[in-house]
C-alpha cells in the first residue's frame, strides 16, 4: 500500500492525463488518414459504383468524398514532434477535464482547433493555441478533491476510448483495416474492386443495349 495516498493519486491522476491524450491523437490520426482513404476510394472505386447506381444495380452507395485534407504547413515538424505538441495541448485542454459548462465550451473549440492544426501539421499553430489557452487559464476538472479529479479523469478516458472504438468501427475504418492487410501481403485491394465494379458495369451496359 502506497504511503502517501495524495502522491499516489498525483500519479494517478498524470497517468490518466496521458492516457487522455493519446486516445485523443490515436483519433485525430485515424481521421486524417480515413480522410485521405475515403477521397482513394472514390477516386478509384466510388464513381464507378456511383455509374451502377445510377443504372440501378443497387450496389452499396459510398460514402461521400471528403474536402482535401490540407496541405502540411511550411516548416511542419517531425511527426513524433508534432505528436508530442498534440499530447501536451490535449492534456490541458481537453473539455472533458475542465470544470464548468463554460469552460467545457470553450475547451470544445480549442479542442476542434487543436484537431485541425495537427491534420494541417501546424506545429506552430498548436503551441499558439496551447499559449492562449494557458493564458486563459479555466479551472480544471481535477481541480477539486482528489477524488473527483480522479473520477472526471477516468470518465474523461472513458468516452474518449468510446469515440475511438466507434470511429474504428465504421465501415470505411474496417475497409480501411482490410485494404491495408491486403497490402502487407503484397494485394490491392481497391484494385481489385475497382475490375470488379467495371466488369458489373459492362455487363449492365451490355445487357441494357
Amino acid at each position: 500500500m502506497d504511503a502517501d495516498p495524495a502522491a499516489s493519486d498525483e500519479r494517478e491522476g498524470a497517468r490518466l492525463r496521458d492516457r487522455l491524450a493519446e486516445v485523443e491523437l490515436e483519433h485525430a490520426t485515424l481521421e486524417g488518414e480515413l480522410d485521405a482513404f475515403r477521397t482513394e476510394y472514390m477516386e478509384r472505386v466510388g464513381t464507378l459504383l456511383e455509374r451502377l447506381h445510377a443504372l440501378d444495380a443497387r450496389p452499396p452507395r459510398p460514402a461521400a468524398a471528403a474536402a482535401p485534407a490540407p496541405a502540411p504547413a511550411a516548416g511542419a515538424p517531425a511527426p513524433d514532434e508534432l505528436k508530442r505538441l498534440f499530447r501536451a495541448a490535449a492534456k490541458r485542454m481537453h473539455p472533458d477535464v475542465v470544470a464548468g459548462a463554460g469552460a467545457r465550451a470553450h475547451g470544445e473549440a480549442f479542442m476542434k482547433r487543436l484537431v485541425a492544426a495537427y491534420h494541417a501539421g501546424d506545429g506552430a499553430a498548436i503551441a499558439d493555441l496551447l499559449r492562449q489557452w494557458e493564458a486563459a487559464a479555466p479551472a480544471r476538472a481535477g481541480d477539486g478533491p482528489a477524488g473527483e479529479q480522479l473520477a472526471a479523469l477516468r470518465a474523461a478516458v472513458a468516452g474518449a476510448e468510446g469515440r475511438l472504438a466507434a470511429l474504428r468501427a465504421t465501415e470505411l475504418a474496417q475497409l480501411l483495416e482490410r485494404t491495408l492487410a491486403a497490402s502487407a501481403r503484397g494485394e490491392d485491394l481497391l484494385a481489385r474492386m475497382r475490375e470488379d465494379a467495371e466488369a458489373a458495369l459492362l455487363a449492365l451496359e451490355a445487357a441494357r443495349g
